[in-house]
């Protein structure tokens, strides 16, 4: 279990209620862009997608994990780039 009923809930709440909610991946999509050109790859993975921000900001598909989105909510596959933002102070002890 990735993570708890309760704080899936709760998360699934945070999405839908408030709109801002998950969207700072779009920041980091510069350097994301720069890192899988350097490191000659685009099978990146963003763990805690939350809306997307990021997919949609890069100029190419990557994988999605959010347990709290149900379209992404899948286990998380492997990927050569993980992307890992504003999500550490979410993961439950």
């Amino acid at each position: 279990m990735l993570i708890s009923p309760k704080y899936k809930e709760l998360n699934e709440k945070l999405h839908k209620e408030n709109k801002e909610y998950g969207t700072s991946g779009k920041r980091y999509a510069s350097y994301i862009f720069d890192l899988s050109k350097k490191l000659d790859s685009k099978d990146v993975l963003d763990y805690g997608c939350g809306k997307s921000t990021l997919a949609l900001n890069l100029p190419f598909q990557i994988k999605q994990y959010d347990p709290a989105i149900e379209k992404y909510a899948n286990e998380p596959e492997a990927a050569d780039i993980v992307v890992c933002t504003d999500v550490m102070e979410h993961i439950e002890p």
